[in-house]
């Protein structure tokens, strides 16, 4: 029985112009994981293709000590949550737009997960379906075909960086939750953290979830969730 190790990536800039970047302690967090996995073997290095994404993976390689690059699987790649945050609201266009309307809250962070759990409520509804460019039914099956055919076509320990959202997709199925409660599996999820799936002639289970043993310390300044 082989595993795939199911990475979320490290941290991005939240508020920044460009949020798919990954922030100075993203990348600490994806070079912390590849000391953690340093002795393990791999048949298969995939990411999907944002840039948080393939930054991570770089990092988790070259910490591990492998040469060149891994695989690119958009198929792997996060939703849109820009675009679940305009359907929404208007005012949520554009990052000027953004801040005006956090800029009022105690806390922007925490209105800022209000306002996306509110969203994520509305991309779930199908009968909004036709106002997204990818439906969430769309995105969910998506994101277990890539697993699918990975399962399908790799031999050995897999691991594979890529988004909250596509991990929650993934958990789902395996699980079998409601739609309703994929975002609080996607909210709990730290950067940087390890899920555990075993899989052997086409079957996958669960083994390990949000494992992020390599970011604790006394201080735990190394975990962060957005």
């Amino acid at each position: 029985m082989a595993s795939i190790l199911l990475v979320r990536h490290g941290q991005a800039s939240f508020a920044a112009a460009d949020y798919d970047q990954l922030s100075p302690l993203g990348l600490e967090q994806a070079r912390r994981l590849g000391l953690r996995l340093q002795g393990r073997r791999y048949s298969r290095w995939i990411s999907g293709s944002l840039q948080r994404q393939t930054a991570t993976l770089q990092g988790i390689r070259q910490a591990h000590g492998e040469q060149g690059d891994g695989e690119i699987d958009a198929r792997f790649n996060e939703f849109d949550h820009e675009q679940l945050l305009r359907a929404y609201h208007p005012q949520l266009a554009d990052a000027e737009g953004r801040q005006q309307l956090l800029s009022s809250h105690a806390d922007p962070r925490k209105a800022f997960q209000r306002l996306f759990a509110q969203a994520w409520q509305r991309w779930l509804d199908p009968r909004h379906s036709a106002d997204y460019s990818e439906s969430w039914a769309a995105f969910r099956q998506r994101c277990q075909q890539a697993l699918q055919e990975v399962v399908e076509d790799s031999q050995g320990d897999v691991l594979i960086v890529s988004s909250g959202g596509v991990i929650a997709a993934l958990l789902q199925q395996l699980l079998q939750v409601a739609d309703e409660q994929v975002l609080a599996l996607n909210a709990v999820i730290y950067n940087a953290s390890c899920s555990r799936l075993l899989y052997h002639a086409g079957r996958v289970s669960l083994s390990g979830f949000n494992d992020v043993a390599h970011l604790e310390d006394e201080h735990g300044h190394l975990l962060s969730y957005r």
